[in-house]
């Protein structure tokens, strides 16, 4: 793959020649703060309205991400 690395589903998509677009590296980057931020209020024992509400914030970004993976199965089908 001429110095790609396959590291993960994303990146195996196209033969290994996916690049991420500004769209994906910001959906991507607003999920892994989401996820810290409930790990955060669950390590912090936070109050339970802290802790749902960064719980339904990873779940949400979590549905965002389920549908461009999604559209990237499309998108290699087509």
């Amino acid at each position: 793959l001429d110095g790609w690395n396959c590291l993960n589903d994303l990146n195996c998509l196209n033969g290994g020649l996916f690049m991420p677009t500004d769209e994906t590296r910001r959906l991507l980057k607003v999920f892994g703060v989401a996820v810290t931020a409930f790990e955060d209020a669950v390590d912090k024992e936070a109050s339970p309205e802290e802790r749902k509400k960064a719980e339904t914030e990873v779940r949400t970004r979590l549905e965002e991400v389920a549908a461009l993976i999604d559209r990237l199965r499309a998108r290699e089908k087509s």
